[in-house]
Parts: structure tokens; sequence; C-alpha cells
């Protein structure tokens, strides 16, 4: 999809009016899936949270050509900047998608005499925090494994 997008952009995306709605009705659409007791749930989930972020992404850029083109702070420029490193934040996500919040559901259960938070309000309630710390973890993870790399070059051309 980011290729197609990358395509579409250069080519000049024609505004939809609809993508935004689309984006909506998915990621609604996930959100059931993700409460229903379907087996097959989370295979079904990612491709659908992925065609939800197309479209609005797809939204997003036909709209920056008309508003957001001198602004520095627009949501494609976070974007950007969270797909230049998207690999490291590959990388690194799981430990703060996983084990930071098992961390912090631990630590809630000894706050509250032995009970749980429900674990889809933690998820939730942590969003904004696992995708800051996943970000600030994969630039430092890029920097440590671009030394390396140098160091690995500099010694070849010795």
């Amino acid at each position: 999809m980011g290729a197609k997008l990358y395509f579409e952009y250069e080519k000049g995306i024609q505004r939809n009016k609809f993508d935004l709605v689309i984006a909506v009705m998915e990621m609604l659409f996930a959100v059931v899936l993700f409460y229903s007791n379907w087996k097959y749930t989370f295979i079904i989930i990612p491709y659908i949270v992925g065609l939800s972020a197309y479209h609005f992404i797809r939204f997003a850029l036909s709209a920056e050509k008309k508003a957001f083109v001198n602004n520095k702070k627009t949501c494609l420029n976070i974007l950007k900047n969270y797909g230049r490193c998207s690999y490291y934040i590959y990388l690194v996500h799981f430990f703060f998608a996983w084990i930071f919040v098992e961390i912090i559901q631990k630590g809630i259960k000894i706050a509250r005499g032995g009970v749980n938070l429900n674990s889809n309000l933690l998820y939730f309630i942590l969003i904004i925090p696992i995708f800051t710390l996943s970000y600030f973890s994969a630039i430092m993870y890029e920097k440590i494994c671009n030394k390396i790399i140098d160091r690995i070059s500099k010694l070849k051309n010795i």
C-alpha cells in the first residue's frame, strides 16, 4: 500500500470525498471484530487497519496539496517522520506493545490488591505512550545500528 500511495502521490491523487468516511468505517469494523468471538479475528484485523490507514493517508495527501503544504506540523509530517524510521519501529515495537503493557498490568494488579484492569482498556489508554516510546526507541536503535555499520565499513576499507 505504501508503494501504491507513493505512485498515486507522484501522479497527483484525485480527491475522493469518501476516503475519510471509508477510513472511519474500516476502523469501526476492526473495533467490532476485535470484540467479537470469531476465531479468525486477529488474522483479519491487521489488513482492515492497513486499509483504513491507506484511505486516511490518501485523504490527507489529497488535502495536503490544498491546505497543508506550508504547515510544518501537519499530521503528514508526523507520518513522514514515523515512516522514515518505520523499520526500526518494527524491530522495537513488540517490547512496548506486549512486554511494556504486561509490566504496567502487573504493576496495576499489585497496586489494586490483586484486581486486574481490563487489558483492552489498558491498550487503549497506553496507545499514545506506546507509539511515542516506540518512535524514540527506534531513533536511538537506528543511531546505534548506523554507528555499527559505519565501523564495519571503515574496517572493510582498511
